[in-house]
């Protein structure tokens, strides 16, 4: 009797065994992929997965280097997160793109600031993650000698220079961002084709969105969970009783500067503020008035109304200030006519008590500086020749009457803090390390300046067609005798009307064109599309601007030609924004993408679009629409090039 029992018993667990052996499947056990959001982890989501497939797994959970070890001998059959060429030379099947990261090179210690820098350095990447190759024909594309150590453990060398995804080196002190890591995927060893059949079918049905922002929110939770590790006892108490902070920001600067059309700021320190702030669930209490003015900005701080201001380290401030660590840097541009040619005795014009004031005293004598009160005066005097070139830290400031402009001189950028809020600073930097996407930050802020400058200088160009066009009005009145200077006045008239309703270089309406147009499309249902150009600056910096304005020309063409001309805008330097009736919307997409895969001059330079949309309903105001297709346009970058993105 016994021994039936346990024939039955063991026959009963082989076939349930044999059920499992056509599919086992590794999950590593590592921090990211077993931190739990909302319950659920990246293993448990995997196995949802295959459940709701009917697959039948057994499963192996081990470090990452045992599970790789058991699927390359065969002993585990799927396995995921792994990137296609992670094991090169091995008959691997794969299953559709899952999400991509960015390539980060890391340090605690090592400041890390471009590719040059790492010149007979050693570099730590982790085994079997298939990167080192491709790290190596970077480093000889960029002439850099340097030896690449593969490492089983990571964490063990955050001192010294690894590379790795931003999900590993996103709370280390100093990164460095040199590209994409390729799609991870999920890989499958065995012999049965409809097993990634059945993955690829989830993953179009719901599990891209389910991983990608499960991802995000691990990131995110580890993020924050590493910066309140990183508190002393007096800062989490100093946080616990901190609701509410009241800044200020400068309405006119690199740094930060304010847009009417939304009575808001944009530039790179409202973003930091913005991203700290939702994490840490504070109140941001922007209590300056725009165009207050800078002294009485600072005289609120030194007060202790303001809790903080983006400024330079001057000599002087850093005895009346303490100084969080640097944010960013800010480039001193140089504008000049390109025909300028200067001597001993040509000025250079600065606006007064700023930045760019301070540092020409070290490069020019005293009797060279002209200054000027603000930057309408700075500009006309250029203009006039009062001066040959003038320093400004708006390189778009060349746009207005094509000037050329070079980086003249470079400086941090840091926040300012009252020397009593000494645990507020500390708390600050390491929520700038931990909870900060630099590189959406860089990509956001260099956005917001294009922006911001291109309404600037079209704003200029508008008001002067409206002053030109009254004294050609004038002139027709009084002066009829004057006709051949009354027909080349009105021609250059309109010139100034077409550049301030249109941009040059690709015909297509610009932002002020756009701003009239969202009156029509406020009231319409449709689709708000935003495209941004891929790697655009660095081919632009690689072949020159020529090539530069080759590339806007043709996006500017083929984007035109799908969703024609009244619909179509420049907003920015490689950024359109098109507003188009959802009729025949599938097609002019299907359109788009085919035209992409067909064009030369994109192919030649590596240039793909980032492409996000909405469907606005009648509801839905024009500028909402917009700002969820920008946000649909940042999470198709995160995917790949000629990447689609629809934002709910």
């Amino acid at each position: 009797m016994y021994k039936l029992a346990a024939i039955f018993i063991f026959l009963f667990f082989t076939s349930v065994t044999a059920l499992g052996d056509n599919l086992n499947i590794g999950l590593i056990t590592d921090e990211f992929m077993e931190k739990k959001v909302n319950k659920k982890s990246f293993n448990d989501l995997i196995l949802e997965m295959l459940a709701e497939e009917s697959v039948e797994f057994n499963v192996v959970k081990g470090s990452r280097n045992d599970i790789t070890k058991k699927f390359l001998t065969g002993d585990i059959n799927l396995i995921f997160p792994i990137r296609k060429n992670d094991f090169p030379g091995i008959k691997i099947s794969y299953s559709d793109n899952v999400y991509s990261q960015i390539l980060h090179i890391a340090s605690n210690k090592e400041n890390i600031r471009n590719m040059e820098a790492l010149s007979g350095k050693t570099l730590y990447i982790l085994r079997n993650t298939g990167i080192k190759k491709s790290i190596q024909k970077k480093l000889r594309d960029n002439n850099i000698i340097a030896n690449v150590e593969v490492v089983d453990d990571l964490k063990k060398y955050s001192n010294q220079i690894i590379i790795d995804s931003s999900s590993f080196t996103h709370d280390l002190n100093y990164t460095f961002m040199i590209g994409k890591v390729p799609f991870t995927v999920f890989g499958y060893n065995g012999e049965n084709p409809d097993l990634l059949n059945k993955i690829n079918k989830a993953l179009e049905k719901k599990y891209f969105c389910i991983f990608n922002n499960h991802k995000e929110k691990v990131e995110q939770t580890l993020r924050k969970e590493k910066f309140f590790y990183s508190l002393t006892t007096a800062e989490k108490k100093y946080l616990e009783n901190l609701k509410e902070i009241n800044i200020a920001y400068e309405e006119n600067s690199t740094v930060s500067h304010y847009i009417p059309e939304s009575k808001s700021y944009g530039g790179v320190l409202p973003l930091v503020w913005n991203e700290i702030a939702k994490d840490l669930d504070l109140k941001l209490n922007i209590i300056n008035e725009p165009y207050e003015g800078w002294d009485k900005i600072v005289s609120r701080f030194e007060n202790g109304e303001i809790k903080s201001l983006g400024v330079a380290k001057f000599p002087g401030r850093e005895n009346k200030y303490i100084f969080s660590n640097k944010l960013t840097d800010i480039h001193t541009y140089k504008i000049y006519k390109s025909d300028c040619k200067e001597n001993v005795d040509s000025k250079i014009g600065v606006i007064e008590e700023s930045i760019e004031d301070y540092i020409s005293k070290e490069y020019y004598p005293k009797e060279n500086i002209i200054r000027y009160k603000n930057k309408v005066e700075l500009i006309d005097a250029l203009k006039r020749e009062d001066v040959k070139s003038i320093l400004h830290v708006n390189p778009y400031l060349s746009g207005i009457s094509g000037y050329n402009s070079e980086i003249f001189y470079s400086f941090p950028i840091n926040l300012a803090f009252n020397k009593e809020d000494i645990i507020f600073k500390n708390i600050f930097d390491k929520a700038y390390i931990y909870l900060v996407d630099k590189d959406l930050l860089k990509e956001k802020s260099i956005e917001s300046d294009k922006r911001f400058s291109a309404l600037k200088v079209k704003e200029a160009e508008y008001l002067r067609g409206l002053l030109y066009r009254g004294v050609l009005l004038f002139l027709i009145f009084l002066v009829f005798v004057l006709g051949v200077f009354f027909v080349e006045k009105r021609k250059k008239a309109k010139d100034l009307e077409k550049i301030a309703f249109f941009d040059i270089l690709s015909t297509l309406g610009n932002r002020y064109n756009f701003n009239n147009a969202c009156e029509e499309f406020e009231s319409k249902s449709g689709v708000c599309i935003v495209v941004d150009l891929d790697n655009f600056k660095n081919a632009n910096d690689t072949f020159g601007h020529s090539v530069g304005d080759e590339i806007i020309k043709e996006c500017g063409l083929l984007l035109k030609n799908i969703f024609g001309e009244k619909n179509t805008f420049r907003i920015s330097g490689d950024e359109y924004y098109i507003f188009v009736s959802s009729e025949n919307f599938d097609s002019q997409l299907n359109e788009l993408k085919d035209t992409l895969e067909r064009s030369y001059t994109l192919k030649k330079y590596s240039i793909s679009m980032s492409v996000g949309y909405f469907f606005k309903t009648f509801e839905t105001g024009i500028l909402e629409g917009f700002k969820k297709a920008d946000t649909g346009m940042y999470r198709a970058k995160k995917i790949s090039g000629n990447s689609f993105y629809c934002e709910r």
